[in-house]
């Protein structure tokens, strides 16, 4: 019978090695710690189910600890191992999690209060442009974040503290001692703004000082209270801050980026800062260049945009290729065909968000629709129509070769699959996955059978009966079985584990725990070079599995494309640098290969719904990327993928849109977003930035 707690466990392990970067020795640690725990859960309460477990039974497990003489550091890292599961499954299953209030091993220490980048980022955008005062308080909070101004000191700034040419502030603090900081981009233009927009239409209070109250008198020390106060709790900041606490998050974000501690020690002007100066030789230049270099806001200009995050609508073409005949495709249009079909049906297709961001000009040339956003419709270069040959072409790789497919799998792989399984193979054939559970799934019960099969993609497919063959173990028939398929002969793309449940012919149905093993890509993907640069690079549905966990940072699984979306969507409020990419699965495998474009529509109205929610909440420095990686016409003979354009849509807050240059490769993407983050690449495409800005 399947364990569900072993199969979280093995899921929480894989966690830690992609998403913590945990090394072997630290993952076998939590283990075997967690294999123990577990097993005296079952002996002890005859546990069967993560959702059977309490706080009782977890306080009643550290006791058992306690009473057989464990030393006090092996205890603490038990715990740490348990709560560490329990937060993950409590998020992964969405139930309660039952270590929320087990002591923490070790008392954390009371740090200042820290604001992360994007609660910074929300203060800055509370700020309106074009009154007086709001260019002053802009300007305010950009000399304390981006210099980490003490309050005293920002208040008897004078202009002549100021060096525009040398992009240096010159400050007094305590003790009269004078320090030179340097001056972020940010902060000059701020502070340009402030002097000749803002102040001249603030009333001569005759006082020098920078920062006058709106009668022109100097501010005070509660007036900037006050102030900060204000904006934080429109930015919806709870926490408890105060102007100190962004001379706190300029040093905290500096360190976090390698600054060097006594550089740091010198721009706050401690009071040994002249001892430090006179024995590490710290020279303005070399300070100014790890400034710009480690600090968020003196950095940022550098990337057009922060976070990029790329949709593929699996499946979701818009028109056949000119090579659709050498596929025996001439004719397909995904989009094009759904549109007939509602059409003919009398139903409406509502996807106004899409059409406005340029899906309707997408689909005719002469629509007068003004876009939203960029637009284009791209070809795809390599050879063959397959998941894995789309993806790797938008991260720069041609696949010149088609991977192998069969209509039939050669006897002698098929008694191998037998040989390492222990299980007879009860199929062989091209199939629909949904058709041939129903028609085999009652014989599989019987004889624990495999349900081997294919189609015109490079896969081979084994489905079984989680109640048959537990989920572990076809999983490792499948891991078994990838390794029979490196030899060339046999080399297809992936091989899938597909588990269903169900008790008879006609009511089988697949769940949620596929798993594929894919081909690694051929070389170095773009995914790798954003990885190798420390940059961001989070999974969301099966992008993990496609590129075989190559070039990931994070992933997050989907259990269905609402739910991928909607992951997506909850990523808006993560404060990442880099690159979230989704793949939307259910268009190409619910509705694609199943020939349902009714079905398909309805998954794009909702895809339209959450991408006008998702637009909404984007910041200015986020990019959306939405395309494809083949056709699947719904319409079209067969039950297989087709050889078509694929659509591509850019949008960011405030962007105008048009129709771009160059449509001459998947890979285009790719480039684009190297491009923005700065990182050297040969790689085939071009690059769209350019015409972005």
């Amino acid at each position: 019978m399947n364990d569900p707690i072993i199969y979280q466990l093995n899921d929480f392990k894989l966690y830690l090695q992609v998403n913590k970067h945990l090394s072997a020795n630290s993952i076998n640690s939590y283990n075997t710690d967690l294999v123990k725990y577990i097993d005296w859960l079952k002996k002890k309460y005859e546990v069967k189910d993560l959702s059977d477990i309490d706080s009782d039974m977890v306080k009643k497990y550290i006791q058992t600890l306690k009473k057989g003489g464990f030393e006090s550091s092996s205890i603490s890292r038990k715990i740490s191992a348990i709560k560490a599961f329990h937060k993950y499954i409590s998020d992964d299953l969405e139930i309660t999690n039952v270590t929320s209030n087990l002591k923490k091993p070790k008392k954390e220490e009371k740090l200042p209060v820290v604001l992360s980048l994007e609660e910074i980022n929300m203060m800055f955008d509370t700020i309106k442009t074009n009154e007086p005062l709001d260019l002053r308080n802009r300007c305010m909070l950009e000399f304390l974040y981006g210099s980490g101004l003490r309050i005293s000191e920002l208040l008897n700034l004078t202009a002549e503290n100021i060096n525009l040419h040398k992009k240096e502030l010159h400050v007094i603090g305590k003790g009269n001692k004078e320090r030179i900081v340097p001056l972020s981009d940010m902060s000059i233009d701020a502070f340009s703004k402030w002097m000749s927009k803002g102040k001249p239409h603030i009333k001569n209070g005759g006082t020098p000082y920078l920062f006058v109250n709106k009668n022109g008198s100097k501010l005070t020390r509660q007036g900037v209270w006050k102030l900060i106060k204000e904006i934080a709790l429109e930015a919806n900041i709870t926490k408890e801050i105060s102007p100190h606490t962004l001379r706190h998050s300029f040093a905290t974000h500096l360190l976090n980026n390698g600054f060097n501690l006594r550089y740091v020690q010198f721009l706050l002007g401690h009071k040994d800062i002249s001892t430090t100066q006179i024995y590490t030789h710290i020279t303005l230049d070399k300070l100014k260049e790890d400034y710009l270099a480690c600090h968020p806001r003196a950095k940022e200009w550098f990337f057009m945009f922060k976070r990029i995050f790329l949709i593929v609508c699996d499946s979701l073409g818009v028109g056949e290729l000119e090579d659709a005949y050498k596929y025996d495709d001439l004719g397909a249009n995904t989009l094009g065909h759904i549109i007939e079909t509602y059409k003919k049906e009398n139903i409406t297709l509502n996807i106004p968000t899409l059409n406005k961001l340029g899906f309707s000009n997408i689909m005719d040339d002469n629509s007068d629709n003004i876009p939203l956003g960029y637009y284009q419709k791209l070809k795809e270069v390599s050879a063959g129509k397959d998941t894995l040959t789309g993806h790797f072409e938008m991260m720069g790789i041609k696949v010149d070769k088609p991977y192998i497919t069969f209509t039939k799998f050669p006897e002698e792989l098929i008694k191998q699959i037998e040989e390492v399984s222990g299980h007879k193979v009860i199929s062989n054939e091209v199939a629909s996955g949904t058709e041939i559970i129903n028609r085999l799934g009652e014989e599989h019960i019987k004889n624990k059978g495999l349900i081997v099969y294919t189609s015109s993609d490079s896969v081979l497919q084994i489905a079984a009966h989680e109640e048959v063959i537990p989920l572990e173990e076809l999983y490792n028939i499948c891991a078994k079985v990838r390794e029979l398929t490196m030899k060339e002969e046999y080399k297809v793309a992936r091989v899938i584990a597909r588990p269903f449940l169900g008790d008879k012919n006609g009511n089988f149905y697949r769940t949620p725990n596929r798993h594929d093993y894919a081909l690694n890509p051929p070389s170095k993907t773009g995914l790798d070079y954003l990885k190798e640069a420390k940059l961001d690079v989070i999974s969301i549905g099966k992008i993990v599995d496609i590129f075989n966990k190559n070039g990931i940072t994070e992933f997050y699984k989907s259990k269905s494309s609402i739910h991928g979306m909607e992951q997506t969507l909850d990523m808006l409020n993560k404060d990442f640098k880099g690159l979230c990419f989704t793949n939307l699965v259910d268009f190409d495998s619910s509705y694609g290969h199943r020939r349902d474009p009714i079905g398909y529509g309805h998954l794009l109205m909702e895809f339209d719904r959450i991408t006008e929610d998702f637009i909404s909440k984007m910041r200015k420095d986020d990019l959306l990327i939405i395309t494809a990686d083949h056709g699947n016409d719904p319409t079209f003979k067969g039950t297989d993928h087709t050889r078509e354009y694929v659509p591509l849509i850019m949008y960011f807050k405030g962007c105008k849109g048009k129709k771009l240059s160059d449509n001459s490769t998947f890979a285009n993407i790719g480039k684009t977003i190297l491009d923005n983050f700065n990182v050297e690449n040969n790689f085939m495409g071009v690059s769209y930035l350019d015409e972005l800005k």
